[in-house]
């Protein structure tokens, strides 16, 4: 049984459906819109243009015949200047070969950059000719100019001024000579014309491709501004003189173009635009379209590919299903409605739900379990870590005491007594915390440097420094002890030298955290050492000595404290160590 076109498209996909429906839709609105808008371009370019050529043909002609006035008043001022029409009779008058080469040289002064004349020829009364050409080419249009000048006798003689257009198209300027004073004829006058320097099109040639005319009086084409087709040029002359145009701006019925004509005394601009350009821009702006209507066809498609699936019911329960499972609810089964794409879409999402259900819950259980022995390991390490002081300290100590009690009897050794007591007393009341005030901690290390003092003399100077800003700032209990001592033990000079340590604290330029800064003035580490101070001894190969395990286990205590938050970090050089310590600063 054949299928009927409606239940074919009723059985599709609905994302078919939509992008079906879209791309057809966008197709018709694209072409009914793109015709809207050629044709409006089109029309409005068109009557844009014609106002353009007018309004520029106008203008044209003006500049023209100013700048046509200004060529001819500047030939007749130049001669007079150069007082050649009174040398044109005096060679007539006497044919003297010095007033000649005379006159030869004023017309020479002529030809000049500053004036637009490229030669000039002069013929007297008597029929002698004189040009400025000394070139064989100069030569050439001299003779040129003559044959001119001899056909426009008769017309020069009425008109008394002549452009002249040849073959070749070169502008010539042909005017009568006459003495000022008295007045009296003396002969012709024709000058090459550089066009260049006579006009020139403005700017707005860059953008439209004009052209322009010039009829003088009796119906002929003397200038032309702008490139045209010789056999074009010809086709616009015959039918200037035909009558075929008028004073309106109009399309040539000939071709394509748009013509202007405006007169100006005696002269006619004949503007010409070829329609060619306006065709181009229509053809650029419907591919514009194309190329816009085809971006648009992608991207509407894409758009709806997107979107399809918030078209439907089955969505919007999914959508509301989701939002309650970002709100943490994981209970959420989605009725499924159909079975198209949405429909496998619900039953995927609940199969979902149900295995994050699973996974949360052992990844719950697997981070109690994981936070459990982290705690469990921290307090052991940390346990491990205080029982690791070095006892040497104490047996050094307790034999100082005996050497004294034996030796003098002093009242001394009471002090001395004292001092260990407070320091034991102290650090069996910190080992139960995991952090103490630095303030305690500094009164603690004064007592064990002044035990120091009774070991190693009056040689032994150490100074403490504690803004009383930071005096309440939490540190880690026991971590200034170990590095102290590696100071006093490995940082002392000869006994005949005193030997400087000094516990300074401050804080950062972040405000943020604290540095613990401890320095003495030993003759430094061997090479190398500094970067292994931190290291654990007995791992890896390092070998055990002195207090080296107890910096080692403050730098490893530090790390399961703060992480990357705290540094340690030391420097050593002939002239003592460094080690500092940075944590993050709280109260």
């Amino acid at each position: 049984m054949p299928v009927k076109t409606g239940d074919w498209f009723a059985r599709r996909p609905i994302r078919f459906k939509l992008l079906f429906s879209f791309s057809i839709t966008l197709i018709l609105v694209l072409i009914f819109v793109t015709a809207i808008l050629v044709l409006n371009f089109t029309q409005r370019n068109m009557e844009m243009s014609k106002i353009y050529l007018e309004k520029f043909t106008e203008q044209v002609i003006v500049n023209f015949r100013q700048n046509q006035r200004t060529t001819e008043m500047q030939l007749f001022n130049i001669s007079n200047m150069f007082d050649i029409p009174q040398t044109m009779y005096e060679v007539s008058a006497s044919q003297d070969m010095e007033t000649v080469r005379d006159l030869y040289t004023k017309i020479r002064m002529i030809v000049s950059n500053l004036f637009p004349f490229n030669t000039v020829l002069i013929r007297t009364l008597d029929g002698t000719y004189i040009s400025s050409a000394f070139t064989q080419d100069g030569q050439r249009t001299a003779e040129r100019m003559t044959v001119l000048l001899d056909d426009v006798r008769e017309n020069l003689v009425d008109d008394g001024i002549l452009w002249i257009r040849d073959s070749d198209g070169t502008v010539y300027l042909a005017r009568m000579v006459l003495t000022i004073s008295p007045l009296r004829y003396v002969g012709e006058m024709i000058a090459k014309i550089s066009e260049d320097k006579l006009f020139k099109l403005n700017e707005d040639k860059k953008y439209l491709n004009y052209t322009f005319l010039f009829f003088d009086e009796h119906g002929k084409n003397v200038i032309v501004a702008g490139s045209i087709d010789e056999e074009l040029r010809i086709r616009i002359i015959e039918d200037y003189n035909n009558g075929i145009f008028n004073s309106e701006t109009s399309q040539w019925n000939r071709s394509d173009y748009f013509l202007s004509i405006k007169k100006n005394g005696e002269w006619t601009a004949v503007g010409i635009l070829p329609l060619e350009g306006l065709y181009r821009e229509r053809m650029i702006l419907i591919l514009v379209c194309v190329v816009i209507g085809a971006i648009a066809l992608v991207l509407g498609t894409l758009a709806v590919y997107a979107v399809t699936q918030r078209l439907t019911r089955q969505l919007k329960l999914l959508t509301n299903s989701m939002n309650k499972v970002a709100g943490g609810d994981f209970k959420q089964m989605i009725p499924v409605l159909t079975q198209d794409d949405f429909g496998q879409l619900a039953i995927h999402f609940n199969q979902m739900i149900n295995e994050i259900s699973e996974l949360l819950k052992q990844v719950v259980q697997e981070v109690k379990q994981k936070s459990e022995i982290q705690l469990q390991l921290l307090d052991y390490r940390c346990r491990s870590l205080q029982n690791q002081i070095n006892p040497h300290f104490i047996y050094n100590a307790l034999e100082t005491i005996n050497a004294m009690a034996k030796i003098c009897g002093n009242v001394e050794i009471g002090t001395v007594v004292r001092l260990i007591s407070r320091y034991f007393r102290h650090t069996t009341l910190s080992m139960g915390t995991q952090f103490i005030v630095l303030e305690r901690e500094i009164a603690n290390l004064k007592d064990y440097v002044e035990i120091y003092r009774y070991i190693y003399g009056d040689k032994l100077v150490c100074d403490f420094v504690l803004p009383e800003f930071l005096g309440a700032a939490l540190v880690p209990t026991m971590i200034l002890q170990p590095i102290l001592e590696n100071a006093l033990v490995h940082g002392r000079r000869f006994s005949e030298e005193i030997s400087a340590v000094s516990v300074s604290v401050s804080q950062t330029g972040n405000k943020e955290e604290v540095l613990i800064a401890i320095q003495d003035n030993g003759y430094g580490m061997p090479g190398g050492s500094a970067d292994e101070l931190f290291e654990v001894p007995g791992r890896q190969g390092k070998s055990y000595e002195h207090t080296g395990i107890g910096i080692a286990n403050v730098a490893e205590r530090l790390k399961l404290l703060y992480g990357d938050k705290a540094e340690i970090t030391a420097s050593s050089s002939s002239s003592g160590t460094l080690a500092s310590i940075r944590i993050p600063l709280f109260f």
